[in-house]
């Protein structure tokens, strides 16, 4: 995978997971030049309008809502297959 396909704010492909390469993806609020994918620019515009500050780069990668229930989802799923195996 081209290293340049990967958001630095959240790890995932430019300009998206679905269609990695398409397009080119947003550039960050933060400094103006880094590349990063389509829901990360938006978010970035979302925390510019509410006010909330941009997430400085030294706090990247972030760790989205998504990734975290993906995860979760992932985890339960795999301990439930384990489960089920010990108990067939």
């Amino acid at each position: 995978m081209n290293i340049d396909l990967i958001c630095p704010r959240c790890e995932h492909l430019i300009p998206n997971d679905e269609t990695p390469g398409a397009y080119p993806g947003a550039i960050s609020r933060v400094d103006n030049k880094t590349e990063i994918c389509s829901k990360c620019g938006t978010d970035e515009a979302m925390e510019n309008f509410f006010g909330d500050g941009l997430t400085p780069i030294h706090k990247w990668p972030i760790v989205s809502y998504e990734d975290i229930t993906n995860e979760l989802h992932n985890d339960i799923s795999v301990k439930l297959k384990e489960y089920n195996e010990r108990t067939s």
